[in-house]
């Protein structure tokens, strides 16, 4: 049986557009929604892997933060040990500076001055020494200069003690040591 039977034949042609658009209507509404099936599969999937990409992302980044805490551990430690024989070595030297120093005071050692000569006063030249016997005694400084050479002394090997632990450190955290010819010996 014939559905346009039913309907009036002045009327036929207006039913036969109208099921033909109802059929074209349902065709694209049917394609669309398996379009939108499939991008939602897609974007599903698009969605996982980006997931599994920042999983994979923070990985890594844990991982080098961990490596970098440990080298960080292992550089702290190091120079840890740089300063502590630094400290050691310092104090070595500040013992035996006191022990010159007490030597000197009290006779037992002498600092020997080289290369010294006495200013003539308002550039005059200096006259010819006397002829004689040397008393053999030599230059010899005074209390107050001996002190001044013995802080000075002190105040010289610090600086040369935090400076070659200086230098050491660098080394340490450059993992580039300079050559020993161009580092500072306490």
């Amino acid at each position: 049986m014939n559905p346009l039977a039913f309907i009036p034949a002045g009327l036929q042609v207006y039913a036969r557009i109208a099921s033909l658009v109802l059929l074209v209507t349902l065709g694209f509404g049917m394609a669309w929604t398996i379009k939108g099936w499939k991008d939602g599969a897609t974007i599903a999937d698009l969605k996982a892997l980006h997931a599994q990409a920042i999983a994979e992302a923070t990985q890594k980044a844990l991982q080098a933060q961990r490596k970098a805490d440990a080298d960080h551990a292992a550089l702290t430690s190091q120079i840890a040990a740089i300063d502590a024989a630094n400290h050691d070595n310092f104090v070595r030297f500040e013992h035996e500076n006191d022990r010159l120093a007490a030597g000197a005071d009290a006779g037992s050692v002498r600092v020997r001055v080289i290369g010294a000569s006495c200013p003539s006063p308002g550039g005059l030249p200096q006259a010819p020494a006397a002829a004689g016997v040397d008393s053999g005694v030599g230059a010899e400084l005074g209390p107050d200069a001996r002190r001044r050479y013995f802080a000075l002394r002190a105040a010289l090997g610090k600086v040369q003690q935090q400076l070659a632990a200086c230098q050491k450190s660098a080394a340490a955290m450059t993992g580039q040591p300079r050559p020993a010819s161009q580092m500072v010996q306490p």
